[in-house]
């Protein structure tokens, strides 16, 4: 399997020693992944590349965080995290609206002028609304017509996680 093509940029600045500002942003094209295999069908190869390239497009996936501390043991961070979809039509042609996750999070970080340290974030996760089919359409006549669709799910998915690290060093 050929990878899809991949670029990524970022940059950060630091403040001193109050604060941190970074972000990234990465670029994949799923589309120009291709299956290289000998063995197989060549047909079938070619078909299965055709469908990868029509299904999938660019996901883009963008990553922004701050870090600022106040005074050297404690750190106050917040972040950001955008990454798209990147199938683009689904197994009929039909074209697919973008669908976005998205990842915000906050923390709070403790260093302690020997080996203890803590960190303490929270996370929340969601989606875009986005429709989909759990199976293929799952009754059909004698000459392949649909009598009875597969039902459309309407998903809306949202997360909250809490995270506590504790570590000493030695």
């Amino acid at each position: 399997v050929i990878s899809p093509f991949r670029a990524n940029f970022g940059f950060a600045y630091t403040l001193g020693n109050l604060a941190l500002i970074s972000a990234d942003y990465e670029y994949t094209d799923y589309s120009q992944m291709r299956f290289q295999e000998n063995r197989y069908d060549r047909d079938l190869i070619e078909q299965l590349n055709g469908e990868i390239k029509s299904m999938y497009g660019a996901s883009h996936m963008l990553r922004a965080g701050l870090e600022v501390k106040p005074i050297r043991q404690f750190a106050v961070r917040a972040g950001y995290n955008l990454t798209t979809a990147p199938q683009k039509e689904d197994m009929y042609g039909n074209a697919l609206p973008v669908t976005c996750r998205h990842n915000a999070s906050v923390g709070l970080g403790y260093d302690s002028n020997g080996s203890f340290f803590a960190d303490l974030a929270c996370r929340y996760r969601f989606t875009t609304k986005e429709k989909f089919m759990p199976y293929a359409d799952y009754i059909l006549d004698d000459d392949d017509n649909i009598v009875t669709p597969a039902p459309e799910i309407m998903n809306e998915h949202s997360l909250w996680k809490v995270y506590l690290t504790l570590g000493w060093r030695f």
